[in-house]
Parts: C-alpha cells; sequence; structure tokens
C-alpha cells in the first residue's frame, strides 16, 4: 500500500534491531513525517473524542474489543460533545479528505500524508484521535444507512442510490469485515498508547528523559500506520460501496487489511514495552521523591546551626544564585544571614514586586539585615512554551534581590513541600 520502504535488517546493536521491526522506516521516511508537524499548540482533549469513536465503532461491530483503560478517562456522550465542539472543523476537513480520494482510487500514501498536513498544528495524540473519530464518523453513516435501509423508507432510497445490500453479500463479505474488525481493534489499541505516551509527560518524566524519550521516537511511525491504516479501512469501504458483484471472499483489499492489523498490533506492543519501562521510571522517580522530601521536612523541621544546609537542600545540585546585579554567586554567600524566600508563581504583580522593593531598600535603615530569594513555583512540563520563559526573564529583571539562575534551580521535593506543607 505504502510508498516508504521499511529499513534492511543487517544491523547488530538493540537500537538497530528494534529499528528493523518490519513497521518502521529510514532516517529519510521518518524525517518527512515529523517534518510535518509544526507545533503541539491547537489544544484537544482527546479523551472525550476517543471515547465517543468507541461508541460508535462498538455500534457496528458488537464483538469489538475496544476497553478504555484506566489512564484515559472516560464520561458519557453528553460531556463529551463540549470536546468534540471544539474539534469540528478538523473532523470534517479529514472526513471530506478521506471521502473523496478514498472514493477516487488516489495514492494511499499521498492522501496519508495529506492528512498529517492538515492536522500539522495538532500533537500527535490529537493526530491519530482525530483521524480515527472521521473514520468512525464514515464507517458509521455507511452502516447506519445499511442497517436502516430494511425498515427506513429514506434509508432504502439513500442505500439504492450510494451503496449495496449488504446483507444480500454478508456471506461473501465477511472475511472483509472480520478484517476490517481486527484492523480496527489493532488501530484503536495504538491509538490508546499514542495518547497515553504523549501525556505521561505530565507526571513526573520529562519528554526528553528516557525512557519516555526513546519511546517518543517511534511515535510518528506508529501515528503514520494509524493513519494509513485508516486510509486503508476507508477504501475497503468505499470499494464495497461499488463493489456489484466485485468482492471475492478472498481479495488482495481482505489481505493488506490482514497485514495492515499484524503490523499495527506488533506496533501495540512495542508501545505498550516502552509505556510498561516509562510506569517503572516512574514508580522509581516517585519513590525517590519521597525519600528527598521526607529528609527535606526532616531538615527544614529541625534547628539547624545556620542556613546554610537548608538552602543546599532547597537547590541541590545548584549551587549558584543571581545577585541583584544579576552576577552569579555562590550560596555559600548567604551563610549565617537572615534569608526570606519570597515564594510565588509566575503571575505574581509589578505592583507585588514594587511594594517589596521598597520594604527591601529601607532595611538597613529600619536595623533590619536579611537578604530576600525569589523561589519561583512553575509547572515543568509547559516551561517550553515560550510565553513563560518570557515571562520568568521580565520578573526577574525587574527584582532587585537574589533571584535562581533558572526555573529548575528548585528541588522537587521542596516544591512538593512547599505545595503540601505550606499550602501554596
Amino acid at each position: 500500500m505504502a510508498h516508504p520502504t521499511p529499513v534492511s535488517s543487517s544491523s547488530k546493536t538493540s537500537q538497530q534491531s528494534m529499528r528493523n521491526e518490519h513497521w518502521m522506516f529510514d532516517d529519510a521516511m521518518n524525517e518527512r513525517i515529523r517534518s510535518t508537524h509544526s507545533s503541539d499548540d491547537r489544544g484537544v482533549d482527546v479523551a472525550p473524542v476517543l471515547q465517543l469513536t468507541r461508541n460508535v465503532l462498538r455500534h457496528i461491530i458488537p464483538n469489538i474489543n475496544l476497553s478504555m483503560n484506566g489512564h484515559i478517562d472516560a464520561s458519557d456522550d453528553q460531556n463529551n460533545l463540549y470536546a468534540v465542539d471544539g474539534a469540528l472543523d478538523a473532523l470534517h476537513k479529514i472526513c471530506c479528505e478521506l471521502s473523496c480520494k478514498c472514493s477516487r482510487g488516489s495514492d494511499a500514501h499521498a492522501t496519508t500524508m495529506a492528512i498529517f498536513n492538515m492536522l500539522s498544528s495538532y500533537s500527535w495524540g490529537a493526530k491519530v484521535v482525530l483521524t480515527l473519530a472521521a473514520f468512525a464518523v464514515n464507517f458509521g453513516e455507511f452502516w447506519l444507512i445499511a442497517q436502516l435501509s430494511t425498515s427506513n423508507p429514506l434509508a432504502k432510497s439513500v442505500a439504492l442510490l450510494k451503496q449495496p445490500d449488504i446483507s444480500e453479500h454478508s456471506q461473501t463479505l465477511k472475511s472483509h469485515f472480520d478484517a476490517l474488525s481486527k484492523l480496527i481493534n489493532a488501530m484503536f489499541d495504538v491509538t490508546k498508547s499514542i495518547v497515553e505516551l504523549t501525556g505521561i509527560h505530565s507526571k513526573y518524566i520529562s519528554i526528553g528523559e528516557p525512557p519516555l524519550s526513546t519511546a517518543m521516537t517511534h511515535i510518528h511511525t506508529a501515528t503514520y500506520w494509524i493513519i494509513a491504516s485508516v486510509v486503508a479501512c476507508t477504501r475497503q469501504i468505499t470499494g464495497l460501496i461499488g463493489m456489484g458483484n466485485g468482492f471475492g471472499p478472498d481479495t488482495p483489499e481482505a489481505r493488506e487489511l490482514s497485514s495492515l492489523a499484524r503490523k499495527v498490533s506488533s506496533i501495540h506492543e512495542h508501545l505498550q514495552s516502552r509505556l510498561r519501562l516509562c510506569y517503572e521510571h516512574i514508580d522509581a522517580d516517585e519513590k525517590k521523591l519521597m525519600e528527598a522530601f521526607e529528609h527535606f521536612k526532616r531538615t527544614i523541621e529541625t534547628p539547624q546551626v545556620d542556613n546554610l544546609k537548608i538552602l543546599q537542600n532547597i537547590f541541590g545540585k545548584e549551587k549558584v544564585l543571581l545577585n541583584p546585579d544579576r552576577a552569579e554567586v555562590y550560596i555559600n554567600l548567604l551563610r549565617k544571614q537572615h534569608v526570606l524566600l519570597l515564594i510565588s508563581d509566575l503571575d505574581i504583580s509589578q505592583e507585588e514586586i514594587r511594594f517589596l522593593e521598597a520594604v527591601y531598600k529601607e532595611r538597613v535603615s529600619s536595623g533590619l539585615n536579611y537578604e530576600i530569594i525569589w523561589l519561583p513555583i512553575v509547572d515543568r512540563t509547559t516551561w517550553n512554551d515560550g510565553y513563560y520563559q518570557k515571562k520568568f526573564s521580565n520578573l526577574q529583571s525587574i527584582m532587585s534581590w537574589y533571584t535562581v539562575s533558572h526555573h529548575v534551580a528548585i528541588e522537587p521535593a521542596v516544591i512538593k513541600y512547599i505545595r503540601e506543607e505550606w499550602g501554596f
């Protein structure tokens, strides 16, 4: 079906042997897929859309196993409507692309890449969910007419104009629908895995940190095969609509779907193994976080000879602060001094900063000798957004006291303590 060529199996290293999977691509093809992605700024709550997609497909294929796991929240259809509303334009465009291109017998790979370009500003998870949802809409409409054509005059008339009587060909088409069912089930499994992997960094693991970073290298390829499988399924359904007597029990189309089902199932197994490693990593990190939290709790709640041990706990390996002149200084410079911690998020106002600055400048004349360190509490998962980086720098530039050199200077266990014990 597809133009891309899988990688040849010549390497002996574990990483290269993984690349030799029959669903993986060479570097050039991987780059083509990645180049269609511009950003993740089009927010879609994918879980409700996936839940609605599941409901549609289960009505069509009652015995299909489309379970939702515990990591993806499910809700009822009424609540899901609000999530779908923000994705209607994209859904409509994909539906049209699938209907038009697949009915004209267009090149499957070209159609797949066209959908990638259409969804360039959506996250990788949203790409697969929206494409699968568009397929569910088209397949649902096809099946709705087929079901109602025996009892509803309107549906019967539409069916006569648009598609054959499926019931008359039920035995002949059994192999086709069996192949469709297996592929749809595999597609849904992989889609759930992609959604889970792309959302997992909101927990205790960075998207650039192994094992998640390793798993993410295969997300692009997995996304390609889901969209390509949707195109193949749509072409199959479109073929049924115009089949006449052309579809036998065993055709190249049915064999293609079976081959894709095996390929997509293999992708699912691989992504699941990556997910297990990620959750093991998260469990290990969570244990380390709790141990560090308890250590800091004991330290800060135990009287100390001076403040250095507490400051070292707050900043961990980070030994440098920026002084009021924005020069780097070691934290031991503040040893045995009175230090106030200014704890805030990035929404602290300039008015509040100016007020504190006036008080801070009067400290010497008032006979109070203390220093202030700003501890910004920020969400690390959103830090790559340039807006937050710029806001951090702007706030830092108008403060006349000590500040951290960068947003990750504060230990996660300290942030946890500040939130849980001090109610920030």
